[in-house]
Parts: C-alpha cells; structure tokens; sequence
C-alpha cells in the first residue's frame, strides 16, 4: 500500500504539472499599438495579437518553459483589481512604483529602458537641450498621457494625437513642430513613415519596464521570472528589441 500511496503522489504531481504547463497565462498593460504589439481586431471578436515585442519575448518565454500566454488589453488602473481576482497573470510593462502593492506581485529586472525624447524632422533648426528651447514650439504627444517631467515648463502649445503614428504625420505634414514621446514608439513610427529626422539632446525622463507576475502562480511565476531574467543576461532580449528600432 505504501508503494501504491507514493506512486499515486507522484503521477498526481505529474498531473498538476501538466495542468500547469496547459494553463493559459494572461498578460496584459502593454500599448495595443507597434512596436509594442501588432494587434488584429475583427468585429466581434477579442483583438489578437500577432506580432511586436511582447510577443516576440511571450513566444521565446513558451519555447523554454512550455506555458502558453494570451493577451488582454485593460485600463492600467483596473490592473492590479484584475490581478487579485485572477483576470489577469501578469503585467508585461510594469514598474513597482507604479502599483499600490508592489509586494503582492513576482517582478522581473528590468527588460528594457526608454527613455523619453523630442523628434522632429531633420530641417528643423534648433537642438532642442533644455526646457527654455520649447518657447513657441507646438509638440505633439498623445492624447490621454500625462507627462509630469514636464510640469513647470511653460511657453510651447501641446496638440496631442491619438497615436503616435498620426503625430509623425501631423509632423511630416507641418501641421507640428517636434513630437514628444518615447523611444522605442517614437523612432519605430518615425522609420515607418519614412521621414529624415533627428532626436534632441534633452531627455527629461525614462522609465524602466518589468514583467509582474502574480505570486498566485506560485512556481510557474517564479520560472517566468528566472526565465526572463535568463533571456535578459544571454541576450536574448536585447535581439529582440534591435529588430524593432
């Protein structure tokens, strides 16, 4: 009977782990715009997602761990509510000074760093290296953001854009003079569009994003974690990050 009892443990251990491995993981609080995430919608049906960075890190993640993730597209301030009632698994731009309880959740080191800039078209005649040189410029940014590296700076018009693809084309055409946004967004778009441009000295702030995965995961949390920061030190990330700049 003693044998049977620790057969019987192992194959339910067995078990759990293959639960565990066919378990989708939901991941969320990523922009539904490249180079972010190449978002599909057909009407009716859940957006997809099909490309971007967080794909591409998702992808490499299923590959060495065998888990399985879906996307989910929330307003940041319903994040961690969804985390505690298991709506969500983890936050994929995440940072721990973001969230009121940064101690309910598994977080990754740090991914990847942008950090935020002014861009405009290569003609444009002034660097842009400090507050003062926003006098009578008006800068596209996106509509709903808030930017507080830039409370207290006075003197330019914000015109803000839904996306910042459309802020790149409201700058091609003239309509703006630099677009302020960040890194990875701004110069993706910028390359999409084809323009000659140039990217200013003055960066007023960068945030770092972390993967936060909820503890309720338990040890698949903690392989998402080790997993990521492994593809963080080989170099993984880094790859793929470069095919999207």
């Amino acid at each position: 009977m003693r044998g049977y009892s620790v057969l019987a443990a192992g194959a339910m251990a067995v078990l759990l782990s293959g639960q565990a491995l066919c378990q989708e993981i939901i991941v969320g609080g990523f922009p539904s715009s490249m180079p972010y995430s190449l978002t599909v919608r057909d009407e009716g049906q859940p957006d997809r997602v099909t490309g971007g960075i967080i794909k591409d890190i998702a992808d490499e993640l299923s590959r060495r761990t065998g888990l399985s993730f879906r996307f989910v597209f929330l307003p940041r301030k319903r994040m961690e509510a969804e985390i505690a009632s298991g709506g969500l698994d983890i936050i994929a731009m995440g940072n721990p000074a973001w969230v009121r309880d940064p101690e309910t959740l598994l977080w990754s080191a740090a991914v990847f760093e942008e950090r935020m800039f002014f861009l405009t078209l290569r003609s444009f005649g002034l660097a842009i290296d400090g507050p003062a040189r926003l006098s009578g410029l008006t800068i596209g940014m996106r509509d709903g953001y808030v930017f507080p590296e830039l409370d207290g700076v006075s003197g330019y018009l914000r015109d803000d854009a839904v996306t910042m693809a459309r802020n790149i084309a409201r700058l091609q055409a003239g309509w703006i003079d630099a677009v302020y946004g960040s890194e990875l967004d701004a110069l993706y778009q910028a390359k999409e569009a084809g323009i000659q441009y140039t990217v200013h000295p003055w960066s007023p702030a960068s945030s770092e994003y972390h993967w936060a995965v909820s503890r309720r995961l338990g040890e698949t949390a903690e392989l998402i974690v080790r997993t990521l920061d492994a593809m963080i030190k080989d170099g993984t990330i880094e790859k793929i990050l470069a095919a999207y700049r």
